[in-house]
């Protein structure tokens, strides 16, 4: 990370506290070995400052959303992009949160305050705007 980079995500994987990914202004996710304390991975495909980051519940994959609007899913064990999908308003995203009992089912929260549920196997909304959010 450079000295002129902000971290505005981080996020544990799973599998305990061994490894760390993070996003910000770099436009870059980073994962983290904490036991060798270094950067093991770069994933790309951002082209905007990312608000969030997170492993999904089997650690398979690692979803991140930045300004633009997108919503990257990146395989963990090829490091390849596995879908690259984009809010249905056009909102910059802000949350992310992925299931915990589902490896294919997450949310993001939108500047409109629009919520969408997606289904990550359709590449899909899955439930639009279940909520407007306000905070």
């Amino acid at each position: 990370v450079s000295l002129k980079e902000s971290i505005y995500s981080i996020s544990f994987s799973n599998k305990g506290s061994r490894y760390l990914c993070s996003g910000g202004s770099g436009h870059i996710v980073r994962i983290w070995d904490l036991q060798r304390k270094r950067c093991i991975k770069w994933l790309s495909g951002h082209t905007d400052t990312i608000t969030g980051v997170m492993y999904n519940c089997k650690d398979e994959h690692l979803a991140s959303i930045s300004m633009k609007g997108d919503l990257i899913l990146h395989n963990l064990a090829s490091g390849a992009r596995a879908a690259e999908l984009s809010d249905p308003n056009g909102q910059v995203l802000r949350v992310l949160d992925y299931s915990h009992n589902s490896r294919h089912i997450l949310a993001t929260a939108g500047d409109d305050g629009s919520v969408h549920l997606w289904d990550t196997t359709a590449r899909t909304p899955k439930v639009n705007n279940i909520a407007l959010v306000t905070s």
